[in-house]
């Protein structure tokens, strides 16, 4: 089965260098930086600074549109299967503290962890990685492995955990596995940073275990991606499915059960539903995609754009081998409402991986190559009115000179 879903992807990928890209009037795809290798996620620091994961360890700088020659940090970690260094947030403070926190599989893939960083400018601080935190411990399947991690808006760091191949640890609250987790950074004590469940969690009170009090929703399969909006706080899981559908989850609200493994795609009583999902096999209705996994998706609702009105404020997502981009409204009536969504690009090419809205207004996407080298990149989406070529909008003062 392996062999064909390489096969698949390697005909996903030569169908569409034969096919044209299709975007919206006016918008086309530019190619920010190549040379990336094995990319799995990425993050604009407050300063506009974009960080891309490496899976075999190693976080890149793109800095005024520059891929920087050498790494920022490179860690020893076990990338096999989708293990690897899968996640990278900056803390609330880090105008100030410097502070970066990565989710790694760790070398003898024993278990995936949470460390603490500092940032020197463009460099790690040699020798500033604390351990906040060693997970469950992980059993031979290298799949499935979650890894994104993000601050909310109360400040409180969410971190997506998958069931590592295991069905029933989604349901089990005695293990962070298959579930996202909402935790409290201390760094009162600067060289010994804490990571704790707040007492505020939905099963603080009632769990036994600090698995569970850690727990902010559960019934995950694997939660490649989330994303949380800039203003509203509202998080939506992108949960990658088994052999039937991908999920767009809204874990807003705290304690939510996503039912993995009894509930995917379509409701089920005693699950709280998708707010979208989409076939693997036959489209749920005309008009809707079918994919093999959502591996990225991000609020698009920037400080400013000039993309046109009408896409703005929608939450934007992607699929790693049909290569199409695709929107849904947050503001759609929730389930069991029919799910609607609406293409905004196709014939993309294959290996899209993680999505970011980028400080200047235009949406961010890493295109991901398997082997290993190089040849992966980031591209970004702008938008020039009426498909026209840029126009000078501010004019400078006139000088003469000899």
């Amino acid at each position: 089965m392996k062999k064909c879903f390489l096969l698949c992807c390697l005909f996903i990928a030569i169908h569409s260098i034969a096919v044209a890209q299709t975007l919206p009037t006016g918008f086309s795809v530019n190619t920010v930086a190549t040379g990336i290798n094995r990319p799995t996620m990425m993050a604009f620091a407050p300063d506009g600074r974009l960080f891309i994961c490496q899976q075999q360890g190693q976080i890149r700088i793109v800095k005024n549109g520059t891929l920087l020659a050498n790494n920022f940090a490179s860690f020893t970690v076990n990338s096999n299967g989708e293990r690897g260094l899968l996640g990278l947030a900056f803390d609330p403070n880090f105008s100030t503290n410097n502070y970066i926190y990565i989710y790694y599989t760790v070398s003898n893939a024993a278990n995936n962890r949470l460390s603490r960083i500092t940032a020197n400018g463009d460099l790690m601080q040699a020798g500033s990685e604390v351990v906040l935190l060693n997970f469950d411990p992980l059993s031979s399947a290298t799949n499935h492995n979650g890894g994104f991690i993000k601050f909310g808006k109360d400040g409180k760091l969410y971190v997506a955990l998958g069931e590592n191949a295991n069905r029933p640890n989604s349901q089990n609250l005695n293990t962070y596995l298959g579930k996202l987790l909402r935790l409290s950074i201390d760094n009162s004590i600067p060289s010994d940073p804490k990571a704790t469940p707040p007492t505020d969690n939905p099963f603080y009170n009632s769990a036994t275990t600090i698995q569970g009090k850690s727990v902010w929703s559960m019934g995950l399969r694997n939660p490649f991606s989330f994303d949380i909006h800039p203003t509203s706080g509202k998080i939506y899981i992108n949960d990658v499915g088994g052999g039937a559908y991908e999920e767009i989850n809204d874990a807003s609200v705290a304690g939510k059960n996503f039912g993995w493994d009894t509930q995917e795609g379509p409701p089920e009583v005693g699950f709280d539903a998708a707010v979208y999902y989409y076939s693997q096999n036959t489209p749920t209705q005309s008009g809707e995609p079918t994919g093999c996994a959502i591996t990225g998706g991000t609020f698009f609702s920037p400080t400013s754009t000039n993309y046109p009105n009408q896409y703005n404020n929608k939450y934007y997502f992607i699929d790693y081998c049909n290569g199409w981009l695709r929107y849904i409204n947050p503001s759609s009536p929730p389930p069991p409402n029919t799910p609607i969504s609406s293409t905004f690009g196709s014939n993309l090419g294959a290996g899209l991986v993680c999505m970011a809205t980028g400080p200047d207004g235009n949406l961010y996407f890493l295109q991901r190559n398997n082997s290993q080298t190089s040849n992966s990149s980031l591209k970004k989406i702008i938008y020039t009115s009426n498909g026209s070529a840029p126009v000078i909008t501010s004019h400078p003062v006139s000088l003469t000179v000899q």
